[in-house]
């Protein structure tokens, strides 16, 4: 089993409910945890600043992307959202609405900042874009799953202690959990969880879905947190989603 540190966080992903025997924890390593997770998975490292952007988020692509057909950076991240889109709910239709909404305004904090962004790489002639910049964004993470037990000594990563959200990102200092609100009233149970969430540290950020219908970026406008509208800060530069350690074979149990 890979040996993860106890200040790391594992986060299951893409699906509604944890399977029996997904994830395999061993709390005998010295300062850490042997896991082994069946299911897509990332590894955050909640004591660092690292945030999980889009240009560092492991994917396990089933093949190879078509990288001649993917030349433009419209192009790379429209293949990075349709990526993302498959783990979200089956007829979850409002988790498919948001990934759309959030990749469009990522795309549109980009434009609204074209004159620094742009400057940031000027010296660097066409090496870099502008545009490049969206890569930087925090990784949406859909039909998550999140230790926080309601007892402190909650055995890590049984399922009882794993709470499922709508999406969850990491921004380097904060998991942020997206909460999508309907109009069906919700109980004493969905509060719980979410307080549980709370004390672990992590933010709820509910989002109504009827703000998702208006069009383009301006839907989440307002709505998310300011971090996530300038999240290219802490790069130096911009870079792209497909890189040689963000490529993990489908069958690795890489994270």
């Amino acid at each position: 089993m890979p040996i993860i540190p106890t200040q790391h966080l594992l986060i299951p992903f893409g699906t509604a409910n944890l399977p029996d025997r997904g994830i395999a924890v061993s709390s005998s390593v010295p300062d850490g945890m042997s896991v082994e997770c069946q299911i897509p998975h990332v590894v955050v490292n909640t004591s660092g600043s690292e945030p999980l952007r889009l240009n560092t988020c492991p994917y396990h692509f089933p093949e190879l992307p078509p990288f001649r057909d993917l030349i433009e950076t419209e192009d790379q991240l429209a293949y990075v959202r349709n990526y993302l889109s498959a783990y979200c709910d089956l007829w979850g239709k409002y988790q498919k609405l948001f990934l759309e909404r959030y990749f469009e305004f990522v795309a549109d904090c980009v434009e609204s900042n074209q004159a620094e962004l742009a400057g940031r790489v000027e010296k660097f002639g066409i090496l870099y874009d502008y545009k490049d910049w969206v890569f930087s964004a925090f990784t949406p993470l859909p039909q998550a799953h999140l230790w926080a037990p309601a007892e402190n000594d909650g055995a890590p990563y049984d399922r009882s202690t794993m709470i499922p959200v709508d999406f969850a990102f990491w921004s380097g200092k904060t998991i942020f959990i997206i909460d999508l609100v309907g109009t069906e009233t919700r109980g004493r149970k969905h509060r719980e969880l979410r307080d549980r969430l709370a004390r672990a540290g992590m933010a709820v950020v509910e989002i109504p879905q009827v703000s998702l219908h208006a069009e383009g970026g301006a839907a989440l406008k307002g709505l998310l947190p300011d971090v996530f509208g300038r999240f290219w800060e802490g790069e130096i530069l911009p870079s792209g989603p497909f890189k040689p350690n963000t490529l993990v074979p489908p069958n690795s149990e890489g994270s």
